[in-house]
């Protein structure tokens, strides 16, 4: 099984020769010799290598300096004859690699992620494995780390997401979790962080999430602040903003107005470029329009700011930023005509205006697909905001009776921008 130390060592940040020098048996180090050997001897056993179902860290074997004292340890992740997976742990010593032990996955189906994550500052790495089980929404965690020739398990929960961060700059990782009850369906976050006086990972954060969450989308964390956005029950999607023990979304005392509904799939992020993650709320029905809200401030003097408007086209893949001078006497209508998509922005005329109202601003175009270049040609005024791909975006403004709400070429290429592709785990 050489090639499967050759791909250890490239990891491992060892060379390999090339030329030549490939057509000879390679000559490897004796210490991953011997490693092969106690793998080999774990395969003789019915054993199958597997790999995380997700995640940057998917090898079935991985070299890491566990306890950083400069030599590696090996991390094995196998399926037993029996069905049960297991991690196995091997640790360096006196030139060679010996088994240290191994954790069981009870009852799981998968090796959903690993992750190696360093759990005081600079200091040792701890493994956490996630378990995919059938049985339930909530997929397992089990948390341990390597010292004095034994392995430890340090933290074992479940959850239905998940977050790493070093929420306090000092490179010691604590742990976000957030969970739903199989039988009352209702969501909680967790945090734990690493004990140094009982050697383990405590929970010291437990905060209800809102009612109307459905399943998770993604968590995020900046600055003493935890996001975490999730699909509704219904429709479209909410976000829980929790400060330490605190969930702003459900506390009605801090008065800052914390539905975070919005129907369209937008979540938590540094919409302006200031550094800061700001959070989507749906403004006026029928425009739509969302707003952009910075928290900042200490728990129970929390601050609402508001930051940007936004109109996302979800379907088409771009967004601009709502100009100030349109405020609330804009709205907007999404049609599609032979494949083309057009959103146009007019001002809602009062029922039985006299005479003829001009009120259409302008219109985005999405010629996607083959022939997007034939169909732009078919439009005439019509000027280019962004190509991406086969993908042609453009608009066109239209005479109107309302000079203070139109917008120029320059205008548009500032406000236009194409949705980046960020994939989330929605439903977990």
């Amino acid at each position: 099984m050489f090639p499967l130390i050759l791909i250890l060592l490239l990891f491992a940040g060892c060379s390999v020769q090339g030329g030549d020098s490939l057509l000879s048996p390679p000559n490897l180090p004796s210490e991953y010799v011997e490693l092969q050997k106690q793998l080999d001897a774990i395969v003789a056993q019915g054993a199958k290598y597997v790999t995380a179902e997700t995640g940057t860290d998917r090898q079935s074997v991985k070299l890491v300096d566990l306890d950083r004292d400069g030599y590696n340890e090996a991390v094995a992740f196998f399926r037993m004859d029996d069905g049960m997976l297991r991690a196995y742990l091997f640790e360096y010593d006196q030139g060679g690699y010996y088994q240290v032990g191994y954790i069981e996955g009870a009852g799981a189906r998968q090796i959903y992620s690993v992750e190696f994550i360093e759990y005081v500052p600079g200091g040792w790495v701890a493994v956490a494995l996630s378990w995919r089980y059938d049985e339930t929404e909530n997929l397992g965690l089990t948390v341990f780390r390597y010292g004095g020739g034994h392995m430890d398990t340090i933290l074992q929960t479940r959850y239905k997401s998940i977050l790493y961060a070093d929420i306090h700059g000092h490179g010691n990782i604590s742990i976000f979790t957030a969970s739903v009850n199989d039988v009352t369906g209702a969501h909680r976050v967790r945090r734990f962080q690493f004990n140094s006086s009982e050697e383990c990972y405590k929970q010291n954060l437990e905060v209800s999430m809102c009612s109307e969450v459905r399943s998770i989308v993604c968590m995020q964390y900046c600055d003493g602040i935890l996001y975490v956005d999730s699909a509704a029950h219904g429709g479209g999607y909410v976000t829980d903003i929790v400060k330490e023990s605190v969930n702003i979304t459900t506390d009605d005392m801090f008065g800052l107005d914390g539905s975070t509904y919005r129907q369209a799939a937008v979540f938590c992020t540094d919409i302006d470029g200031d550094g800061q993650i700001e959070v989507p709320m749906a403004e006026k029905s029928g425009s739509g329009r969302i707003g952009w809200y910075r928290y900042s401030g200490s728990t129970f003097h929390m601050q609402k700011v508001h930051a940007a408007d936004t109109y996302f086209s979800i379907a088409d893949g771009w967004y601009m930023f709502w100009p100030e001078s349109w405020q609330d006497n804009v709205e907007s209508q999404r049609t599609v005509t032979d494949g083309v998509s057009m959103t146009t922005f007019f001002v809602p005329v009062t029922a039985g205006a006299s005479g003829e109202v001009r009120n259409a601003l302008l219109t985005v175009y999405t010629f996607s697909g083959e022939g997007s270049t034939q169909k732009l040609q078919s439009y005439s005024g019509v000027r280019v905001l962004k190509t991406v791909g086969s993908t042609i975006y453009a608009y066109s403004a239209m005479p109107n009776d309302f000079p203070e709400y139109s917008l120029d070429d320059r205008q548009m290429t500032q406000l236009f921008r194409i949705i980046e592709q960020i994939e989330f785990e929605e439903g977990f």
